[in-house]
């Protein structure tokens, strides 16, 4: 099944150089990614700015040893090399068998 933007919520926080994210699995009914077999992967990338020009990206690869758990909230940090006031975060991911991560949803905090 197609996953959409309306099953995470995501909820950014900033402090100093470093980026929390909180994301929850609000409507899949199991954990993502998970398999039993191949090795699907979900996304999080994460481009900071400062005054509407990028100044870092980073991205943290989730697995399904450590997945979005249904109705439990994740959290992930970014540590950001440089100061930021924006952020835009890609939700993606890449069943076992995709060639290319397919997007989600995206977040502009």
């Amino acid at each position: 099944p197609k996953s959409k933007p309306e099953f995470f919520e995501v909820k950014a926080e900033k402090t100093d150089k470093t980026l929390k994210l909180t994301i929850l699995n609000k409507k899949v009914p199991h954990n993502v990614p998970t398999a039993d077999n191949g090795k699907p992967k979900y996304y999080v990338d994460v481009t900071f700015f400062k005054d509407g020009k990028e100044v870092y990206s980073d991205s943290i690869t989730v697995l399904p040893n450590d997945p979005f758990v249904n109705s439990k909230e994740k959290v992930l940090e970014f540590n950001s090399v440089a100061d930021f006031d924006k952020v835009k975060v890609v939700l993606s991911r890449k069943l076992s068998w995709q060639e290319k991560p397919e997007k989600i949803a995206s977040y502009d905090f």
